[in-house]
């Protein structure tokens, strides 16, 4: 089964990325897409949206010191998190990726087809 990754770069545009080998993204790789070390953000999504039983949320994976480096609002990965203050936001380049325990899995890329169009990303 093929698996993906949606890169929400803060430009506006998004990337469906296929997962390759296997079912998740490298650290080095979702370093790079980040540009720097990584931190897992929760969003609002339920774990339903991947369409998998054992899945067990979907969550967005950011810069850790994107803040800090003054990166670029990136308002649809802020729309879609789990940000519950009215004055915090995601910055930068950010993926959403689905999580079972500690472990970043891509989605199905028919989850990954339907959050792209239900979200409007």
């Amino acid at each position: 089964m093929d698996r993906c990754a949606i890169v929400i770069r803060s430009d506006g545009k998004t990337i469906k990325l296929h997962c390759s080998p296997g079912d998740t993204v490298s650290l080095k790789d979702l370093q790079g897409m980040v540009e720097g070390h990584i931190e897992i953000t929760p969003t609002m999504l339920a774990a339903s949206w991947s369409r998998e039983k054992d899945t067990d949320a979907i969550v967005l994976v950011i810069n850790e010191e994107g803040k800090l480096k003054r990166l670029p609002l990136n308002q649809k990965a802020t729309d879609i998190s789990g940000i519950k203050t009215y004055d915090d936001v995601i910055v930068g380049n950010a993926i959403l990726m689905a999580a079972r325990g500690d472990e970043l899995i891509g989605l199905t890329e028919e989850a990954a087809d339907n959050i792209i169009k239900q979200w409007k990303l």
